[in-house]
């Protein structure tokens, strides 16, 4: 009786350990089944806040709540099995919606001081765009980024602090336009859940380290290169670079023809280069674009190249008052290094390819135009 006994005790602690080890693999099969987030209550991203004290059960629910996960229970049962319950980190975190319980739980478990935000940046894009798009994924504030960058009162901090941008020749009238390196990067997460400062700081970081790799002598031969090409005769500064190269970016859409294009407009500011007594305007759409371009819409087509603004190259001599946008480095190459060309003028080829004609004379130019009619 002893032998059965002992047998049939050890049979329920199997069907026990059998029951455990089912329900635990039937709540893996669940969380796992229930990982996509449910895209009809949460899109984009949201900031989520863990307060000091607050428990499990209140930090899931709230999850549940904003549609960043399907079930709170399931969410628990989630973190129970990573061993994460205790984990969780206080503070202020922004969350894709599209993130499955593993990639959330990763997230709350990390501390704030370092965690980070994944953000890219096209090369071209100007500064409100920057603001759309890192503003729809709750990285920055797109009110908060654009006073910090459009003007040289919110902009003054960030150039004080770094000696490239104090010596570039930003006037006292703009901002950090043409500065904000396009690239993909990580940056420090603010606790507030608004990370402006930090993908600011982290893509001028970027502007000067990919700087410096233009040249063998660093920054200071990059400046020296600037001053070596001449804005109606006068060495040119990084400024006027950055605002000729954030042209040629926008301009050329193939990268081999971005010597070219940048020689062209360097030529177009020589005087006299044109003609005897010939304007040196340069004649770019994309600064009429800039000067045009409002949301929904930020590079329009050009149908009327007469009307007034500062940045209309058609009617203003020489360089718009700055940067239309954010080149990244194949553009800011050539313009510091131009092909040494002798053409004035260029055009769209009309085969789809991005290319151009180039002319020495506005005889050539208008032959080259006349290759896209009756097309």
């Amino acid at each position: 009786m002893r032998i059965v006994g002992g047998f049939l005790k050890g049979l329920i602690a199997l069907g026990m350990i059998a029951a455990v080890i089912i329900f635990g693999v039937w709540v893996w099969k669940a969380t796992e089944a229930v990982n996509p987030i449910k895209q009809n209550t949460c899109t984009g991203s949201q900031t989520f806040t863990i307060k000091p004290n607050q428990t499990v059960q209140e930090v899931s629910d709230a999850l549940a709540a904003a549609g960043l996960v399907d079930n709170s229970f399931f969410f628990r049962a989630r973190l129970k099995l990573l061993n994460a319950e205790t984990k969780l980190q206080a503070g202020t975190f922004v969350l894709a919606c599209n993130q499955d319980y593993d990639a959330i739980i990763n997230r709350l478990i990390t501390p704030n001081d370092i965690a980070a935000v994944h953000f890219t940046v096209i090369e071209g894009w100007r500064l409100e765009q920057i603001a759309e798009t890192l503003g729809s994924s709750a990285i920055v504030s797109p009110t908060h980024f654009l006073e910090a960058t459009t003007t040289y009162t919110g902009a003054v901090n960030y150039i004080n602090g770094s000696d490239v941008l104090a010596a570039a020749g930003i006037p006292h009238d703009h901002g950090l336009e043409g500065f904000l390196f396009p690239d993909t990067y990580d940056a420090k997460q603010d606790t507030s859940g608004d990370s402006t400062d930090a993908v600011i700081q982290v893509m001028l970081n970027g502007f000067e380290d990919r700087l410096s790799s233009l040249s063998d002598s660093g920054m200071a031969g990059v400046i020296s290169d600037a001053a070596k090409l001449k804005v109606d005769n006068k060495p040119a500064n990084l400024y006027e670079v950055i605002t000729l190269a954030s042209i040629v970016q926008r301009e050329a859409a193939v990268e081999s023809e971005m010597p070219e294009i940048a020689q062209i407009y360097w030529n177009r500011m020589i005087p006299g280069k044109l003609g005897p007594g010939v304007p040196m305007y340069l004649d770019a759409d994309p600064t009429l674009q800039y000067a045009l371009g409002k949301p929904g819409a930020w590079w329009p087509q050009i149908t009327d190249t007469s009307f007034t603004n500062p940045y209309n190259t058609y009617n203003n001599e020489l360089l718009p008052p700055g940067p239309i946008a954010n080149p990244g480095l194949a553009a800011i190459r050539a313009t510091l290094h131009p092909s040494g060309n002798d053409y004035l003028y260029f055009v769209a080829k009309c085969d789809g390819s991005g290319q151009h004609y180039f002319a020495k004379t506005l005889e050539e130019q208008s032959i080259n135009q006349a290759k896209c009619q009756g097309r």
